[in-house]
């Protein structure tokens, strides 16, 4: 039987023609504490280091070649059955999800962004439109353009991430 999902490597993914980046980080009981309290420093701090690694596998330069940026972050703690609508992160330029706390579900479904790409195709090219889904697993990064549309499928334990935007100035 064919699989209907994307296992997402540590690294660079292509999916449709967009990166996906999967990388881990250490989780410590401080940066629990921290999202605990709604403190992100720790994750704004190491998510630089993220970011920076992103632009320079992507594009070929890294957060010097911008004159300026902006981070923000906040704290997402899920019970269970909570999920995350539809959306994107408008206005900033790349995100990232930090997994403190993770359940065996609660996936990450990220969605092609090329609208009706798949319109007059074959079905049997169908599997190149498909939404890419990642399985969280603590100690893991994503990271991702913002303009992406992504959502989160209902969890069945408490789960806690910090998102983490990036926003990008030239002058």
């Amino acid at each position: 039987m064919k699989k209907n999902f994307t296992t997402f490597e540590l690294g660079l993914n292509k999916c449709w023609p967009t990166d996906v980046m999967v990388d881990e980080f250490t989780v410590t009981e401080d940066l629990i504490q921290e999202s605990l309290q709604n403190i992100t420093e720790g994750i704004e701090k190491i998510s630089l280091k993220y970011f920076d690694k992103y632009l320079n596998e992507t594009l070929n330069h890294g957060l010097s070649y911008y004159s300026d940026y902006k981070l923000t972050a906040w704290v997402n703690r899920y019970s269970k059955d909570e999920s995350m609508e539809y959306h994107t992160h408008s206005g900033s330029w790349l995100s990232a999800i930090f997994y403190l706390v993770t359940a065996d579900d609660g996936e990450l479904v990220l969605y092609d962004p090329r609208h009706f790409a798949s319109r007059g195709y074959d079905l049997s090219f169908r599997n190149l439109f498909e939404s890419k889904i990642y399985k969280p697993v603590e100690g893991q990064v994503i990271m991702f353009p913002s303009f992406l549309y992504h959502s989160v499928r209902p969890t069945s334990n408490f789960r806690l991430c910090v998102p983490v935007d990036l926003f990008l100035f030239r002058e």
